[in-house]
Parts: C-alpha cells; sequence; structure tokens
C-alpha cells in the first residue's frame, strides 16, 4: 500500500503529459502520407494557425489536410508539427551547386532574380513553382550557382 501511495502522483503526471502530447502528425522525415501517397510540400505549423488557415492558404480544405496528415482531430494541431499540404512525389533533389534561401516578407522571384542573376522563371522553375506570383515568408527556396 505505502508503494501505491508513492507512484500514484508519478503515475498520473506521465498519463496527464500523454493525454496532452496527444497523436504526432507526419512528418518530414516520413515518406508517405496517411494516405499512402508521397508529399510534395510541406508546412511548418506556427503559433495560431488553424487547419482552416493553413488550408485555405493552400487552396484545398482542412477536412482533405486532416485525411492527407491522418489527423484524428482536425480542430487540434500544435505548433512546430509539420504538415504535407499537397500530395504527390516530392520534387527532385536540387544540384550540387548552390543555395538555400529562404522568402523574407516582401520578397518577390522578382527581387530575388535580380539579387542571384536569375529570372523569375528560372528561379521558379528551380524550386517546382508553377506561379511565379505564388510564394510565401518562410519558403524555402533552392538558389542555383551559374
Amino acid at each position: 500500500m505505502g508503494t501505491f501511495r508513492r507512484l500514484a502522483p508519478v503515475v498520473s503526471i506521465v498519463v496527464l503529459l500523454l493525454l496532452l502530447i496527444g497523436p504526432m502528425p507526419a512528418s518530414a522525415e516520413t515518406e508517405q502520407t496517411a494516405s499512402g501517397s508521397g508529399c510534395s510540400t510541406w508546412y511548418v505549423v506556427k503559433p495560431g494557425d488553424t487547419l482552416n488557415k493553413i488550408a485555405a492558404k493552400y487552396g484545398t480544405t482542412a477536412s482533405y489536410l486532416a485525411s492527407l496528415n491522418g489527423l484524428a482531430n482536425p480542430n487540434f494541431i500544435r505548433s512546430g508539427w509539420t504538415l504535407c499540404v499537397k500530395a504527390g512525389p516530392p520534387p527532385p533533389p536540387p544540384p550540387a551547386c548552390g543555395y538555400w534561401y529562404t522568402v523574407k516578407p516582401g520578397d518577390t522571384l522578382n527581387k530575388i532574380g535580380q539579387w542571384t542573376g536569375w529570372s523569375a522563371w528560372q528561379l521558379a522553375s528551380a524550386n517546382g513553382i508553377a506561379n511565379p506570383d505564388k510564394i510565401f515568408s518562410g519558403q524555402k527556396l533552392w538558389i542555383p550557382c551559374h
């Protein structure tokens, strides 16, 4: 009886922590999404994000994202989680020569192209971007060598 009294608070804390953590969604390290397909576009959840906000940003629905990522509760996502937002094969690895650039607020492919000596269309092509007018802050772009 004495051992149980000493362990009960510890067991309660462990159970509480497990309940708070909840299930983890697919991460960038997984090769396939919950639906069995690969992922071509990933998104890291930021504070204040909801699945609806993320879905609107990528032109899809929250239910699609929940299904794609195997989320049992689409109303529960955590900052820091990496979610697949577009199914499909991942883009090919970049060439050996070049560097990664993180898009900042106000950046456009035209501006980045002027700094790097590439056209907006060349940068879009190198990064698998269909619409060169659609880049977002925090996005990683591959800038190839000349």
